[in-house]
């Protein structure tokens, strides 16, 4: 049987281990950002986390599909979820493209960006196929 003491440490080393996991996914996704953001290509993903003004939040993910002096022309992802499930969300919407200009993007990997609804929305992590 478990006694007190033990069942302590033990919800601390959980505690701790999810601290340290969650830590790691943050740095990783900055990393990718600051990695690929500045040289984009065809079919990177671009996760988005929208917050809208009643507190919701929302996840969207847009694949590159053009580049051109505009900007990126992205196809968006076929579903939001206030989650971040990366199965649900990684199939798009080949017919339907949003387009971002260059300075839209800086506002939105900086957290700056606000559209009409008045969403402040971030760009949290960009994923690039290793080939």
């Amino acid at each position: 049987m478990i006694g007190g003491k033990q069942l302590l440490y033990l919800f601390a080393g959980i505690a701790i281990a999810l601290a340290c996991y969650l830590f790691y996914i943050d740095t990783e996704r900055k990393q990718s950002v600051a990695l690929y953001f500045s040289s984009p290509q065809i079919g990177d993903v671009y996760k988005i986390k929208r917050y809208e003004d009643d507190g919701k939040r929302w996840v969207h993910y847009l694949k590159l599909k053009e580049i051109n002096d505009s900007g990126l022309v992205f196809m968006r992802s076929k579903m939001a979820a206030d989650a971040s499930s990366d199965y649900l969300l990684n199939h798009y919407n080949e017919t339907s493209s949003v387009v971002y200009t260059y300075k839209e993007l800086a506002e939105i990997k900086d957290g700056k960006w606000e559209t009409w609804q008045k969403d402040n929305t971030k760009l949290i992590e960009i994923k690039r196929d290793k080939k």
